[in-house]
């Protein structure tokens, strides 16, 4: 299955996987990088992450450094929780070159990845082989940012609000079934919970290289 995960992934952007254990899945993300951090997702009252509240989780991406995000459902929202997924090379394509220049040189801060790792800035777009990786955080604001790029950073952040019902991917994960997304390439997101919903997924964040140095 590591292959077929790999060419989904280089293809499609993301592969879901039906059916499997929890071992089975932690040993399919190792085999696709390290395992830099493990997550449980879920509500949690009183903390502010969005992905921890019922309200709906906008459209981003993860850090920087993460080349595969994954979810493994361990317990669903019995209503929906579908994960929401954009391709964001398709939104790329409909920007100008200048505004692509522009989001080229424009960096957002991120965090740090685990202890000991430093917080550092990352270019909103880079080229890539198959077209740019995006790295959007949708609560960032560079610091002493140029207008010009400010701006096209809006107009990136107002094409992402616009996206309608028929440009999204929509995939609810059934207890068992886990997806993995490629980090710099697609954005994703949820719909609202209810406030007391018992859905619960195991994110593992998986880096193929030190990507981190070529961003600080």
């Amino acid at each position: 299955m590591q292959q077929e995960v790999a060419d989904a992934l280089h293809r499609d952007g993301f592969f879901y996987a039906r059916g499997i254990g929890p071992d089975e899945y932690l040993a399919l993300a190792a085999l696709l990088g390290d395992i830099v951090a493990l997550e449980e997702i879920e509500l949690r009252p009183g903390v502010r992450s969005y992905a921890c509240s019922p309200g709906p989780v906008p459209f981003h991406t993860d850090h920087p450094a993460v080349t595969t995000a994954a979810w493994y459902c361990v317990r669903q929202d019995p209503g929906d929780g579908a994960s929401l997924l954009v391709d964001a090379q398709r939104l790329v394509g409909k920007l100008n070159p200048e505004q692509l220049a522009r989001l080229e040189r424009l960096r957002l801060a991120f965090p740090p990845l685990v202890a000991g790792h430093p917080p550092g800035t990352a270019p909103v777009l880079v080229a890539r082989s198959d077209g740019y990786g995006i790295y959007y955080p949708p609560v960032a604001r560079p610091d002493n940012p140029e207008p010009r790029a400010l701006s096209a950073l809006q107009e990136l952040a107002d094409r992402i609000r616009e996206i309608g019902p028929t440009e999204q991917i929509r995939i609810r994960l059934e207890v068992n079934d886990a997806l993995f997304v490629d980090n710099r390439r697609m954005l994703h997101g949820r719909g609202p919970l209810r406030p007391n919903s018992p859905r619960l997924l195991r994110r593992a964040w998986i880096q193929r290289e030190l990507a981190p140095l070529s961003f600080v």
